[in-house]
């Protein structure tokens, strides 16, 4: 699942998905998330940001929920191409947390790594999560 996971509405139906993931896996069968690094965005968090591409202006507003970790985005894009709103809202995990989710759901932690290249996960530097779990006999 890459940037497939943290975008549900409640823990539980976080919880389910891989559950479910479990269940219609073969034991010994991986499966690997890609998802942001929440603990950087929490450890630095930022109430606006801006940037310009291409003569684009993209403006983000964020809020934060704490208890569970949630971002919400207002994202304002204009320029040449016309212009448009839209809002996104994300659970953040940090790494120690995601691993949790997915051993309680029935997985071995087989690797956490920076990138599909296998690279070193650093929590304070590393913008994404990968995370391969390995489905175990007992779920």
């Amino acid at each position: 699942m890459l940037d497939a996971f943290g975008f549900f509405d409640t823990e539980e139906e976080h919880g389910a998905v891989l559950r479910e993931a479990a269940r219609i896996l073969a034991t010994g069968a991986r499966l690997m998330l890609k998802v942001v690094n929440g603990g950087l965005i929490l450890d630095a968090f930022r109430e606006t940001d801006r940037e310009e591409r291409d003569g684009m202006v993209i403006s983000v507003s964020n809020t934060l929920a704490i208890d569970p970790p949630r971002m919400t985005q207002r994202i304002s894009v204009s320029g040449p191409r016309g212009e448009g709103e839209y809002e996104r809202r994300q659970r953040l995990y940090r790494v120690e947390e995601l691993c949790a989710a997915l051993v309680h759901a029935g997985f071995a932690i087989v690797g956490v790594f920076a990138g599909p290249d296998g690279a070193a996960f650093e929590p304070t530097a590393s913008p994404t999560i990968w995370i391969v779990g390995q489905r175990s006999s007992a779920v």
